[in-house]
């Protein structure tokens, strides 16, 4: 859950900085500078990668998250992030669409699950 709040609070320095802007404007350029390409899934991946690990540190300190790999649940949570960012730079505010809000309530929903099963059987109390 710690990890989900921080990466929400690095999104909206992110969303000040422009830096989210910047990585939205090369990746929608990937297609026609091939070169962006593999700096863009380098960037992307090491967050993906990031966000896998915390998934496994979550399993292994309290049990698997639902029928998810680890690599699945980054891959979701990548995207959804990535494409926050995408739509609060189209300016949807948050009457129009619940952006923070929704990613927030993944942490709720996470924190319930980890209530939940509490630690995983391996793991010592």
């Amino acid at each position: 859950m710690a990890a989900l709040r921080a990466c929400l609070r690095h999104l909206e320095d992110d969303l000040g900085s422009g830096y989210v802007r910047v990585l939205q404007e090369m990746v929608a350029q990937t297609g026609r500078i091939p070169e962006l390409s593999a700096a863009c899934r380098d960037l992307l991946g090491g967050w993906c990668r990031l966000l896998a690990e915390v998934a496994r540190a979550t399993e292994r300190r309290h049990r698997p998250i639902g029928p998810f790999s680890a690599e699945e649940l980054a891959t979701l949570v990548a995207s959804a992030f990535f494409g926050a960012e995408a739509l609060q730079l189209l300016g949807f505010d948050r009457e129009a669409l619940p952006i923070r809000s929704a990613l927030r309530r993944i942490g709720v929903l996470i924190r319930e699950l980890e209530g939940r099963g509490t630690s995983h059987p391996d793991t010592p109390q």
